[in-house]
């Protein structure tokens, strides 16, 4: 706009030397439009977008993948009947666990009554993009004058996810029934005769006791009844994430290992809990029961909105009713201050530190230390023993 100024000037300039050297009808007239237009085209511009709105549109989405291109909609609303408003608009865009903030400036030229208009962005790395309208400012037909236009404050967000990688671990050898839990997996059955998995015919090896004698009768066959399998919230996956620090591609390591662990067990019906620290928790970590896909997902934003702060290594951190922790971190100073406050006699604790050769990597008594350093994360991952 600036230059556009700049330019007027010259002109107008130009105008009033011709005027002063050669003073006939043609400088007059000359002169006159170098004065009047930008005040017909900042009347113009009133009458075709005074009124004009702009807020942000609710995505069908807000859930994406690491390198996915997502769209931002803009709905613009001009109840004037005289469309060709011109505008520019700054969309602020914030990569929260990147701690970066990004403005996109737009322009375009307003339809009449209502119209959409898409912004790109680009998710290069997992975490929460919040995207708001910053700035809305309406020009004339000359870029000339600006007036400012009004835009809503509401907000969008997308959870990037990390790539996920296909993982195996070695659940059957380690991870078993609790029957102190009230929650049974859908997918399989277990030893658990309170609750009822499946009434089915009876096939030979089955134990004697599991036969469901008046069913038997009234069907006039053997019919066994097979227990569920209770999954309790024993086991707690705790992602640690690198302060500011670090860069984000060693926080992104931390959180693919967390998350693909815990999406393995959410697809297999083992119940668990997804945690990290968090001061403002009266136990000093933000715990999210997983037990679906749903619960899954919400976990994982839960995880990646918590940021990135230093963690106070004074904070009183309590882990609560776990059998089974596996903590996944960058480094031991990552995880150190919350590892000592866990009892290993009473805590199975597995630590895999993504940062760590295996020269270098700390030994703390009474804990499996994995280092996974130079090594594929999915074959890591895979020879966990959960």
């Amino acid at each position: 706009m600036a230059q556009r100024r700049a330019e007027y000037i010259c002109i107008l300039i130009a105008a009033l030397l011709f005027y002063a050297f050669c003073t006939d009808f043609i400088s007059l007239f000359l002169l006159l439009n170098a004065l009047f237009l930008p005040i017909m085209s900042v009347i113009l511009t009133c009458i075709s977008g005074l009124s004009l709105e702009a807020a942000i549109e609710n995505p069908d989405t807000t859930r994406a993948e690491v390198g996915d291109e997502l769209r931002v909609y803009v709905r613009v609303k001009n109840p004037a009947r005289l469309g060709g408003a011109r505008v520019r608009m700054n969309l602020l865009i914030n990569y929260e666990l990147e701690g970066k903030v990004h403005t996109e400036k737009m322009r375009f030229v307003t339809e009449r009554r209502e119209q959409m208009t898409a912004c790109l962005v680009s998710a290069q790395h997992c975490g929460r993009i919040t995207c708001r309208i910053e700035k809305l400012k309406l020009y004339d037909f000359l870029w000339l004058f600006a007036i400012p236009g009004k835009a809503s404050h509401d907000r969008c967000s997308f959870t990037v996810m990390p790539k996920l990688p296909d993982i195996d671990p070695l659940t059957e050898r380690t991870l078993k029934e609790d029957f102190e839990s009230n929650t049974y997996a859908q997918s399989r059955p277990g030893r658990d005769y309170s609750e009822v998995y499946e009434i089915r015919s009876y096939r030979e090896g089955d134990p004697v006791s599991s036969i469901h004698h008046k069913l038997s009768a009234k069907r006039e066959e053997l019919v066994v009844r097979e227990g569920s399998y209770p999954v309790g919230s024993r086991l707690m996956l705790l992602a640690i994430l690198p302060d500011w620090s670090r860069s984000i591609g060693e926080c992104e390591e931390v959180l693919t290992a967390a998350f693909s662990v815990s999406s393995f067990l959410a697809a297999n019906d083992f119940d668990h809990f997804v945690a990290c620290p968090n001061e403002d928790e009266p136990s000093g970590l933000m715990q999210m029961r997983v037990s679906d896909e749903e619960t899954f997902y919400e976990a994982c934003a839960c995880v990646m909105e918590s940021g990135r702060d230093p963690h106070p290594s004074g904070m009183d951190v309590r882990i609560g009713r776990v059998q089974r922790l596996l903590c996944f971190a960058r480094e031991r100073t990552d995880a150190e201050y919350i590892l000592y406050a866990v009892n290993p006699d009473k805590v199975s604790v597995t630590v895999l530190f993504t940062g760590e050769s295996e020269e270098n990597c700390p030994e703390i008594p009474g804990m499996d230390i994995i280092p996974a350093a130079g090594r594929a994360i999915e074959e890591v991952l895979s020879s966990l023993a959960i």
